[in-house]
C-alpha cells in the first residue's frame, strides 16, 4: 500500500502541531500488521521525547481518521546522519555530500553506487562516482541514503 496524499496530510499536520518537522514516510505491509515508519526532524537533533510526542499525535490523528481500521504499527524516529533521500527536496539538499544509491536496473554494469552529489535540477541526479560522472533520473532510483562524513563531522566540532 502506498500512503496517499490525504494521509500525507494528516501525517504532516499532526507532525508540525509539536513543533518538530515531518521529514518522511514508509509504509511496509505484510506480516500481522502493517508498519508505518515516519521520520521526524528538528534544529538541533531530535531526541526520544520528540519521538514519543510525535507518535502520541500522528497515532491519535490516523485513529480519529481511521486510516488504518485494522490496526497498525507507528514506529517514529530521525532520519538520523546516514538519512534516506525520499523526495525531490532531499536530492536537492544533499548537493555537495556524498550519497550510496541502489538502482532498479543496473546501469553500465553497476546496480549500487557511492559518490558525490554535484548538482540536481528537473528530477535528474548528476553524481561522480570516481571514475565518472554519471546522470539519473529519480525514476532509474530505488533508494538513496546520504553516506555520513563521520571524520570531517569529527573535525566540525559534531
Amino acid at each position: 500500500m502506498q500512503l496517499t496524499d490525504p494521509i500525507h496530510a494528516v501525517i504532516t499536520k499532526a507532525v508540525e502541531a509539536t513543533g518538530l518537522s515531518f521529514y518522511g514516510a514508509e509504509f511496509i505491509s505484510g506480516g500481522v500488521r502493517p508498519i508505518l515508519r515516519i521520520f521526524i526532524d528538528k534544529q538541533g537533533g531530535v531526541l526520544v521525547d520528540d519521538c514519543q510526542l510525535a507518535s502520541r499525535q500522528v497515532g491519535a490523528a490516523l485513529d480519529v481518521e481511521g486510516v488504518f481500521p485494522k490496526g497498525y504499527i507507528l514506529e517514529v524516529s530521525s532520519p538520523g546522519l546516514d538519512r534516506p533521500l525520499m523526495v525531490p527536496a532531499h536530492y536537492a539538499a544533499a548537493v555537495g555530500q556524498n550519497v550510496v544509491i541502489k538502482l532498479k536496473i543496473p546501469k553500465e554494469g553497476r546496480r549500487n553506487l557511492k559518490g558525490k552529489v554535484l548538482s540536481f535540477q528537473d528530477e535528474a541526479l548528476s553524481i561522480d562516482v570516481g571514475s565518472e560522472v554519471l546522470q539519473l533520473s529519480l525514476q532509474e532510483i530505488q533508494s538513496a541514503r546520504i553516506e555520513p562524513d563521520f571524520f570531517q563531522s569529527h573535525a566540525r566540532g559534531g
